[in-house]
């Protein structure tokens, strides 16, 4: 059945600020096919040209109007145009599954303009705090660690290769979850790209700040950050295993047994020659394998279209 629509101008009543969007029927059957939820934040107005008698303002958007109230709505407004048939009630039902696109534009620009402005003024103002009560140079925090050890570029390249990796890492992986979550998905893959972004993101800070290795400043045995580490590692492993036979799960494998290798050696304190290098090397394997899964995951989380094809 066919649904030409033409546009007409919409009766926005007590809504204010929400753009217009009139569909016409390749649209709507772009929408219906992509079978999305409705996540309309504007108002359609349809009219039926088969009807011109019938004219009715559909106005769906999240928050405000269920898909049960549009509907009784329509059923009523079509009662006062002189009746409503069977077929008519069709539009109703493609309008409330039909996700109507708009260009995303934030309805409010300067709360994020302020929120970064706060963090970087924190920071500034928690560097000049440390320099005037406890007499910590910011010249400390502001240049780079081999310039202030008056040390060669290079110095640590491989560990900072490693810390670029981890926040990559993190980066897709938690992108990836919160764009499958919004979406409305209930994808299988949105768990262990959260944990496994959220790990490596933590991952990323220890390495870059250093903080098992002065965990006991604050009154935390080395061992004890090591478990707990461990303990992230495991639930984001039980995460993945579910869904591993269809992800790339070898390198999920490889690099859950170089991060093992790397955490034996530490813990083994090895003092043959090379033992550093093998513990680092084994570590960098590992991130490195990790970082390929996330990254390879995301992809195809993102790339299947946000939930039109979805693990379940």
């Amino acid at each position: 059945m066919n649904w030409p629509l033409r546009s007409a101008p919409a009766k926005t009543g007590n809504v204010q600020g929400l753009s217009t969007i009139v569909p016409d029927r390749r649209s709507l059957q772009g929408a219906w096919s992509r079978q999305n939820p409705p996540a309309i934040e504007t108002i359609c107005h349809a009219t039926l040209l088969s009807r011109p008698s019938f004219c009715h303002p559909c106005t769906i958007y999240r928050g405000h109007m269920p898909p049960q109230e549009a509907r009784m709505r329509h059923n009523t407004a079509a009662g006062n145009h002189g009746g409503f048939s069977r077929s008519d009630g069709v539009l109703l039902s493609v309008l409330s599954r039909a996700q109507v696109y708009q260009r995303e534009v934030s309805q409010q620009p300067w709360g994020w303009f302020f929120l970064v402005l706060a963090i970087n003024l924190a920071l500034v103002g928690i560097m000049v705090l440390l320099d005037r009560l406890y007499g910590i140079d910011y010249w400390y925090f502001v240049r780079d660690p081999a310039a202030v050890a008056d040390q060669p570029a290079y110095f640590g390249f491989y560990s900072n290769l490693g810390v670029l990796l981890w926040a990559a890492a993190a980066s897709t992986a938690l992108l990836a979850a919160a764009c499958l979550r919004q979406s409305g998905s209930a994808d299988r893959r949105i768990r262990p790209l959260f944990l496994g972004g959220l790990f490596c993101l933590v991952a990323c800070l220890d390495d870059l700040f250093m903080l098992h290795e002065h965990s006991y400043l604050i009154g935390i045995p080395e061992m004890v950050t090591m478990a707990a580490y461990a303990l992230f590692l495991l639930a984001f492993t039980a995460a993945a295993l579910p869904i591993a036979h269809l992800t790339n799960w070898i390198l999920l494998a490889m690099s859950l047994v170089f991060l093992a290798f790397s955490t034996l050696v530490d813990m083994a304190d090895l003092t043959m020659p090379g033992s550093v290098l093998m513990e680092e090397a084994f570590k960098f394997f590992g991130i490195a394998f990790l970082c390929a899964y996330l990254v390879t995951l995301s992809f195809s989380a993102l790339a299947s279209g946000l939930g039109r094809n979805k693990l379940r």
